[in-house]
């Protein structure tokens, strides 16, 4: 229960805003498949999901643009920007009381205008069939250590790790925030750990994207698959489960 805790791409802001969408409807086509496409979704940001795709594009890149446009005084939209999803998410929800004299109808039309913008862009993105669209091909984690910055071109190659595809958001359990001119993924757990206190070889752990830092070692990367995946290894604690579970074994000793 824990480990799909940590590894939960749902979103429950998600759902608050197909909730505003659910007795919308459109006379245009694209709006329609856009709004069939978000009503038949769960709200998990998973990578195989078309709507996350939509959805993602959508909330982060047009919906916040289009209420500052609609509902904010022009001298005031420098500041305020593209607004933050969590409070555009509850002006949408209560506009009068937020937005005085910002009516439901501009609401609703705000919400369909943005995402037939959103609707058009990721079918830039990802193709003019929504049926192939992924949210795992924009979303991707891609590791570069800071240190590979002085690093020789031969040996950057060796020290980045990735892209995969990783699920999840800025809303989900499962956080990967990502930047908003590429997807990539930005932030998130790069460490996971289940502890079973009392049988401490139960529990399981994930980091990435390995467990050495030599770029030439066989375990600098060989956890990013896994942790991408949502996958842990066993974090063994008895003498004898380590040993038991032991490759290699570095002696040091003093010169």
């Amino acid at each position: 229960d824990a480990m799909a805790l940590q590894t939960d791409p749902y979103s429950t802001e998600a759902c608050r805003l197909k909730a505003l969408l659910a007795p919308l409807t459109s006379a245009d086509p694209d709006t329609t498949r856009a709004l069939d496409l978000i009503k038949a979704w769960d709200c998990r940001l998973t990578i195989d999901s078309a709507a996350a795709a939509l959805y993602e594009n959508w909330s982060a890149r047009h919906l916040g643009r289009a209420l500052v446009g609609a509902a904010t005084p022009p001298a005031a939209r420098p500041v305020v920007g593209e607004g933050y999803l969590a409070g555009i998410v509850v002006a949408l929800e209560r506009p009068a009381e937020v937005l005085p004299g910002f009516t439901p109808a501009q609401r609703d039309a705000v919400l369909l205008a943005s995402l037939n913008e959103a609707f058009h862009e990721t079918q830039g993105l990802l193709g003019p069939d929504p049926a192939r669209w992924r949210w795992g091909d924009l979303h991707r984690a891609l590791f570069i250590p800071a240190a590979a910055r002085l690093a020789s071109s031969a040996l950057l190659a060796q020290m980045t790790v990735g892209p995969l595809q990783v699920r999840g958001g800025a809303s989900t359990p499962a956080a990967a925030t990502w930047r908003p001119t590429d997807f990539g993924a930005i932030s998130g757990a790069s460490v996971r750990m289940v502890m079973d206190v009392g049988a401490w070889d139960n529990s399981v752990a994930i980091n990435s994207p390995g467990q050495s830092g030599d770029p030439f070692s066989a375990h600098y990367r060989d956890l990013f698959p896994l942790w991408a995946a949502g996958e842990y290894f066993p974090l063994l604690y008895s003498r004898a489960a380590v040993e038991g579970a032991t490759r290699r074994v570095i002696e040091l000793r003093p010169g």
